[in-house]
Order: C-alpha cells, then structure tokens, then sequence
C-alpha cells in the first residue's frame, strides 16, 4: 500500500523529530508533562499507523485512521501551548505543526476514500 507507507514514513519522521527535541531538553524540562505527552501522541500516531498494515477489516482500518488523527489534533494543540509559554521555540514549532497538519489532512483524504469504495 504505496499510500500507508507514505503516511507511515511522515508518521515517523514527526516522532523522529520530536523524539529528538526531548533527548535535548534539560532533565527538569523532560519532566514537564506537555512534553511527555507530545512525545506519547506523536509516538501513538506511528504506533498505529504501523498496524494498519495488518488491520483486518474496513472498520478497523477507519477506526485506526481516526483514531491517528485525533491523536494529531493532540499533538497540535501540545505545541501550540509549548510555544504560547515560551517553552518551544518558534521554528520547531512551525516545523512540527506543518508535518502533523500535513499528516492529519492526508489521513483525512485516505479516510474519505475509503468510506467511498468498498474493498
């Protein structure tokens, strides 16, 4: 499946990134729990995303899919707040919200098709 796995690769280039950011942060920084939980919504999504791989039926897959996204909506307002208390600085920030934007937007794309042809 030539899309999921470009869904796939964006997935984990967004917790590659963020994953990185976190390993720089200080120890008392890592501590502060919108960190940790961007780091768990951007790792959740690529969790996800790699099984729909082996989903076994539409709605499994639809589910997987929405699921992802609302993740992504997480992970979104997370950074708007890291930056709104000067905890993130402006470029990350405009990095990272593109990619989850982009991803969000083509899962939604995926999603739509799918609900309009039936396997």
């Amino acid at each position: 499946m030539v899309k999921g796995n470009n869904l796939q690769t964006k997935s984990y280039e967004i917790a590659v990134k963020v994953t990185g950011l976190y390993r720089q942060l200080p120890k008392e920084q890592q501590a502060f729990l919108p960190f940790r939980q961007l780091l768990k919504s951007t790792l959740s999504v690529g969790a996800k995303l790699q099984s729909v791989s082996v989903t076994d039926s539409r709605s499994d897959l639809l589910t997987q899919l929405h699921s992802s996204q609302k993740e992504l909506k997480e992970a979104q307002y997370l950074l708007r707040l890291l930056k709104d208390t000067d905890c993130l600085d402006s470029e990350v920030f405009k990095c990272l919200l593109v990619a989850c934007q982009e991803l969000s937007e083509a899962l939604s794309n995926v999603a739509r098709k799918i609900k309009r042809f039936p396997f």
